[in-house]
């Protein structure tokens, strides 16, 4: 995966995002993308590591990953992707 993605939200929050280290994979899963959540400010809210299985996801680009991680981080629960573009 390439360096990190800059992504901002709809409503001015950011979030990083790259390839997390192998030594950081959670058990059962053989690939991971760290991110950091910024508030509107640049200020740091949240943060942390999505794991997955790359044979189920298959991206192939790590800008792939990021409905998905918007999800994960987001903690959306079903409800519709934000807009986003990246930076």
């Amino acid at each position: 995966m390439p360096d990190t993605i800059w992504i901002v939200l709809g409503d001015g929050r950011i979030i990083s995002m790259h390839g997390a280290e192998p030594d950081f994979y959670t058990q059962g899963c053989d690939a991971a993308i760290d991110y950091t959540l910024f508030d509107q400010f640049c200020e740091e809210i949240d943060g942390g590591q999505m794991d997955y299985c790359s044979k189920e996801k298959q991206y192939g680009h790590i800008r792939d990953a990021v409905p998905d991680l918007l999800e994960f981080a987001l903690s959306l629960n079903g409800a519709g992707t934000p807009n986003y573009y990246f930076i």
